[in-house]
């Protein structure tokens, strides 16, 4: 995609700064209204409603009392961004920063809060911002929706926010996919209010977890935690990270909008209350920029629309349900261009689709336990046609594929004493799939010095088969000085004929009220995707992929808005799928090959590997001025294919460092800016003289990843302004991403029309915009 953005950006950059400067015109006395905080207090374990809790904003003597239902409201707060004091009898006092009151308007916060475990005597707990979960001490990083809104280089993605977190390899400018400690994009889990959702993306891929753009409207969303490894034994079938999305609820007290536009899209979020005990919010999100190609020079233009959707009741004191859907549909076309010798490619690429998410989760409460039933579906539709214009534009690749996967799980909580926490559960998940795909001339092979096409295929079949899982996890604290959680998972994989144990555990030394001694060990198995699965007959009985992690590491709360962490991690991998026919292969290594074209090969469960690493994360919330952090990953990952040679993975970067920065000035300016470095990826060479010949990338397989491309550098900034204008609520950004224009090299490829070796960079100077008003 290329773009000629001078005259646009120009024009561009004047409609901001006058929606800037109209915000500084002074405001009549009445739009000078306050705003309101409400929300909602409850036990993070059992999900029980804290009454008499007492919420109190920090700087001033105004206090609020939950009610029977843990609800409270705060009236008459001033217009910024406030930091909230939550105590309760028995429980963890807690701070909650980034509470951002508008005008007239209320903001609404769900808390949930630690139990307070050893007696009042034996140890004094200050309150901190940072959440602190004894069951998941170690990789675990929890952050909120002010967060994800502001952070430069994001543009709202909290999948791209997580690429800053320590452990996690930045591999594509153009996508949001999360590489955690070398593992593959398609070893994540992604659950959105406790809900499995495959994909959270626009043009996803089959056999990966990210994409270019975020169906999730970050509006939508309360808090978010993120886990680069070593997580509890209530997650399954994935092999790396997790990554848990909650959605904030609709406002109870009267129906509210707003609407926001951006370089990317148009939205609209409205939210209100359904009779006396619910709520509901609903975002809807539309492309625009085939409107606005011409101006910007497009020539690939991606056109998509998304849904998302929430209904929450209390249906008693005891039972809550909530439903939640979520969906999108995308399409983009790539044609081939002769006389733009910039662009490689000679194939013509057609992409359309479709993703949806519907589940229902019903929560009871009895006696000081929770039980969670969620049922769930999710499908996905994919429609790919792939012309050659060296073979007369004939079809080369097509798919015609829809996969899917329903879920019902139950998850019960409980406390049965004062210093044990447990949780148990088990899940019955359905995959189908309906596998469409044609090769007719099979796949130019990067691999081989052959000419001749290869893995011609034609698939048209069904593939379906069930997941039962199991765990139990018991979490005990020893007095003041330590927590031990202890657990395990069965897992029936019915599609291969396997059946797993998982055991996983960890624990937490309290070395002094500041510092504690973290580790974690567990192991993780995941089924191959249903794709490569029937790509081939003897692939029906691929193993499950299995990954042992183990972490250890420090933590320092050095002040309740400073935390500094360093860990250190080791995952080994085991019957790793990896191809029969091309012995220096691995599918570990080809997690950002986006498509299944050209994987549809014979795989055996031969593959091993491993990562290892040390990892730094240095956070500073904001509490008055000042936010950032500072995460950096020292790491190597290799893998051996059937060669039985380790070798440097696709995604071994042993240098990852990023900062973030950001001061707010009062409460209608805040800058920002974050700067990422890294080590080049690995490559491979390319034998040059047989590629010119026969007019194709042809790849040195003897010195598979020998070679490196050049270190990766990018510095984003960005701007935001608030103000009230004509009674409402509105807030502008404008952000340069790669403000100093550098050229990063994503991979290299051959360029068919110049007979040349050639590389596809990163994003150059790119500028982005948003525009927010509340109505």
């Amino acid at each position: 995609m290329r773009t000629r953005p001078a005259s646009s950006l120009r024009l561009l950059l004047r409609l901001v700064a006058a929606a800037a400067i109209a915000g500084t015109a002074p405001e009549p006395l009445a739009a000078q209204l306050p705003g309101s905080i409400t929300g909602a207090l409850t036990d993070r374990e059992t999900s029980a409603a804290l009454a008499d809790a007492r919420v109190t904003l920090q700087g001033t003597e105004r206090v609020a009392t939950t009610d029977a239902a843990g609800r409270f409201t705060l009236p008459g707060v001033p217009r910024g961004n406030h930091v909230l004091r939550i105590t309760a009898i028995g429980y963890v006092p807690r701070l909650v920063n980034d509470v951002v009151v508008q005008p007239g308007r209320p903001t609404a916060i769900t808390v949930t809060m630690e139990r307070a475990v050893v007696e009042l005597q034996e140890l004094t707990v200050a309150p901190s911002l940072f959440e602190r979960r004894p069951e998941v001490p170690t990789s675990t990083v929890t952050v909120g929706y002010e967060e994800i809104r502001r952070s430069p280089g994001a543009i709202g993605d909290v999948t791209r926010l997580v690429q800053a977190m320590p452990g996690v390899i930045l591999s594509n400018d153009q996508r949001n996919d999360i590489v955690a400690r070398g593992g593959s994009p398609m070893e994540n889990l992604i659950l959105v209010d406790n809900i499995e959702v495959p994909n959270l993306s626009h043009f996803a891929a089959q056999n990966t977890s990210g994409g270019p753009i975020s169906m999730l409207n970050t509006e939508l969303i309360g808090a978010t935690t993120f886990s680069a490894g070593g997580f509890g034994a209530q997650y399954g079938n994935r092999a790396s990270a997790v990554l848990d999305v909650t959605l904030r609820e609709g406002d109870r007290t009267r129906w509210l909008s707003e609407a926001d536009v951006s370089f990317a899209g148009a939205g609209l979020v409205v939210e209100g209350p359904v009779g006396r005990r619910g709520s509901a919010i609903v975002s809807v999100r539309q492309s625009f920029l085939d409107l606005v190609a011409g101006s910007f020079g497009l020539t690939a233009i991606p056109n998509y629309t998304n849904l998302q959707a929430k209904l929450a009741f209390d249906l008693s004191p005891r039972d809550r349900l909530w439903l939640v859907s979520l969906g999108g549909r995308d399409n983009i076309n790539f044609t081939v261009d002769p006389a733009d010798l910039d662009d490689p490619s000679l194939e013509n690429t057609n992409a359309r689709g479709w993703r949806v998410v519907n589940g229902i989760n019903w929560q009871r409460r009895f006696g000081g336990a929770v039980g969670t039933l969620t049922l769930s579906d999710a499908y996905s539709r994919f429609a790919t046609d792939v012309t050659d214009a060296q073979l007369g534009n004939a079809l080369t690749f097509r798919n015609r594929s829809g996969e899917g996967e329903s879920t019902l799980r139950y998850d019960l909580a409980a406390r049965p004493a004062a210093r044990l926490g447990v949780k148990a559960g088990v899940s019955l998940k359905r995959f189908r799939s309906r596998l469409e795909l044609a090769q007719p001339f099979g796949a130019q092979d990067p691999l081989s010095t052959d000419p001749a096409r290869v893995n011609a295929v034609s698939i048209d079949q069904s593939l379906d088969g069930w997941l039962v899982g199991s765990y139990a996890m018991a979490t005990a604290t020893l007095g003041r000085w330590a927590d031990v959680t202890l657990g395990a998972r069965a897992d029936r994989f019915d599609m291969v004929g396997a059946t797993r144990l998982a055991p996983r555990g960890s624990l937490s030394l309290h070395l002094t009220p500041t510092l504690d001694l973290n580790a974690s060990a567990g192991r993780y198995y995941q089924q191959v995707p249903l794709v490569y699965l029937g790509a081939d007959p003897q692939n029906r009985m691929l193993a499950p992929l299995r990954a042992d992690h183990l972490v250890a590491g420090l933590a320092w709360q050095a002040r309740p808005d400073l935390r500094v962490s360093v860990e250190g991690f080791l995952k080994e991998y085991a019957d790793y799928p990896v191809a029969t026919q091309y012995p220096t292969v691995s599918l570990a290594n080809t997690g950002d090959v986006y498509g299944v074209g050209g994987l549809l090969f014979p795989l055996a469960s031969q593959g091993t590997g491993r990562s290892r690493g040390v990892e730094l994360f240095v956070q500073q919330k904001l509490t008055s001025r000042l936010y950032g952090q500072l995460s950096g990953t020292f790491s190597r990952t290799e893998h051996r294919a059937l060669d039985g040679v380790l070798r440097r993975g696709a995604f071994d970067v042993p240098v990852m460092l990023t900062g973030i920065v950001g001061y707010r000035a009062g409460d209608s300016w805040e800058f920002s800016a974050r700067y990422t470095y890294a080590t080049g990826r690995p490559l491979t060479p390319v034998l040059t003289s047989l590629a010119t010949v026969q007019n194709r990338l042809i790849l040195d397989v003897a010195r598979t990843n020998a070679e490196r491309a050049p270190d990766y550098a990018r510095l984003d900034v960005r701007v935001d302004r608030r103000f009230r204008l004509f009674g409402t609520n509105q807030t502008v950004y404008v952000e340069v991403q790669n403000v100093l224009d550098r050229e990063n090299v994503f991979q290299q490829v051959w360029n068919g029309k110049t007979r040349a070796l050639d590389a596809l960079n990163q994003i150059r100077f790119f500028p982005v915009f948003g525009y927010n008003v509340q109505l």
